[in-house]
């Protein structure tokens, strides 16, 4: 062996991005390439959204994003769609912590019919938690018949007929256990616009629910007929002794097709503008990837990016080039 000798293959320089990509933009360590020479990431896209946004980091904890910033966290950005609501009670600072009926209120707007089937709710707790407002409620009693928990009042809340809805709730259990937990359900409520029943768009979520703090989410396409709707936390069980107590924050439904980051809101609508992210691809057909916490998503080949199916944050962008 020759002294000093350096072998071709050791001496080849390490890059970052797939050989064959035509362009490759890391938003987690905050660097870009095009056509194999390195840009400033400034120069890799264009963004915009004309509203603010809450973004999740690691541990669950929303922040602010504001307007036309993108919404970076340390699992990465963070593109939805526009999203508007139809219902407008997610603040919960209006209730007053005791029993329903004994000095204790729900928050503005909020109504239930846990009282009258011999339930107890108390309000327990009103605050913050993971930086969305919350509340902690026990119910506790033999229900007679079924009950509802409404963050809205009855066919209040103006639907569009004929399009996706999704209804989103963030939830944890405090204390107790859910018996029969298969019949406890969260969703969209339809009605015609004289107020009449139409149907019910309930996921079942009850076995889900447990000391985590987590987001439900409800995929509902409004019917024929529908302009009104509510949202509800209802549970089917009657005759069975209840006592447990959870936390709720961000009960919410709008006009959308997939789960949404929370919008907050208090007595008046609120609508969440799309994100738009716009590359600055080489000239050319491009196939471009997604790369997400959750695995990769191919997306069609425009500058500008969708959304990915998953709703996960976007760690890194590479675009190959289109082959047919």
């Amino acid at each position: 062996m020759l002294s000093g000798y350096i072998s071709p293959r050791a001496s080849t320089p390490q890059t970052w991005w797939p050989q064959n990509a035509t362009f490759a933009l890391d938003f987690l360590r905050r660097r870009a390439v095009s056509l194999g020479k390195h840009i400033s990431v400034d120069e890799a896209y264009m963004f915009t959204r004309a509203t603010e946004k809450l973004v999740a980091d690691n541990s669950g904890n929303w922040e602010n994003v504001a307007t036309e910033q993108l919404a970076l966290a340390e699992n990465g950005i963070t593109i939805e769609s526009e999203f508007t609501e139809i219902g407008s009670y997610t603040s919960t600072s209006s209730a007053t912590i005791g029993i329903l009926g004994a000095g204790g209120t729900l928050p503005a707007g909020w109504t239930e019919t846990a009282t009258s089937s011999g339930v107890n709710v108390e309000v327990l707790a009103v605050g913050d938690h993971k930086g969305l407002t919350s509340i902690d409620l026990r119910f506790q009693g033999t229900p007679t018949s079924h009950w509802r928990l409404r963050p809205s009042g009855v066919a209040e809340c103006n639907a569009t007929p004929l399009a996706e809805h999704i209804a989103t709730l963030f939830c944890s259990l405090v204390s107790g256990n859910l018996p029969n937990a298969s019949s406890f359900q969260f969703g969209p409520i339809w009605y015609t616009a004289a107020n009449g029943y139409l149907a019910a768009g309930l996921k079942a979520i009850g076995g889900d629910i447990d000391t985590s703090f987590q987001r439900f989410s409800k995929l509902s396409s409004s019917p024929v007929g529908c302009a009104k709707a509510n949202l509800d936390f209802f549970s089917a069980t009657s005759g069975i002794p209840i006592d447990f107590s959870i936390r709720l924050a961000v009960p919410n439904i709008g006009v959308g097709s997939s789960p949404t980051t929370p919008v907050l809101s208090s007595g008046t609508p609120k609508s969440r503008l799309a994100d738009i992210l716009t590359l600055d691809l080489p000239t050319g057909t491009h196939r471009i990837t997604l790369e997400t916490e959750t695995g990769d998503e191919e997306i069609a080949g425009s500058h500008i990016v969708t959304p990915p199916l998953s709703g996960a944050p976007i760690r890194r962008i590479v675009a190959y080039p289109y082959l047919g």
